[in-house]
């Protein structure tokens, strides 16, 4: 869990790299809560971050509206975790060009906790 929370930590400093003249005007539209604190500490002042999903919903059963979809579409740019958690969108990001989405799960050194028991790092600092 640790080298996960410090991967996402990079990517964090990462996506922050973003030039302000690309995130100007641009809607930037999240899958989950947790993903949309991230963006909206990034894109403070810049932009608008909106979350798809109303709180105290869940990713694993939610199904989307006609507009949320129309919400998908109309975003400049899409972050999600990944079809493993976000299912209901992975249609909707299939028809995005793909330097509009950001998939966590794609990225380099994010792994599965579900696959990480087998290489669990007993190094508690």
């Amino acid at each position: 869990m640790r080298k996960l929370l410090k991967n996402l930590n990079k990517y964090t400093i990462a996506l922050s790299a973003l030039s302000a003249a690309a995130l100007t005007n641009a809607d930037i539209l999240t899958s989950v809560r947790p993903l949309g604190f991230i963006a909206s500490s990034i894109a403070d002042g810049i932009t608008e971050t909106q979350v798809l999903i109303p709180a105290g919903a869940s990713p694993h059963d939610y199904s989307m509206k006609p507009s949320d979809a129309k919400r998908v579409r109309d975003a400049e740019f899409v972050l999600w975790i990944g079809k493993d958690i976000d299912a209901f969108l992975e249609k909707s990001i299939a028809q995005r060009d793909a330097t509009s989405v950001l998939t966590i799960s794609k990225l380099a050194g994010i792994e599965s906790l579900l696959g990480e028991t087998s290489a669990h790092d007993h190094d508690h600092d």
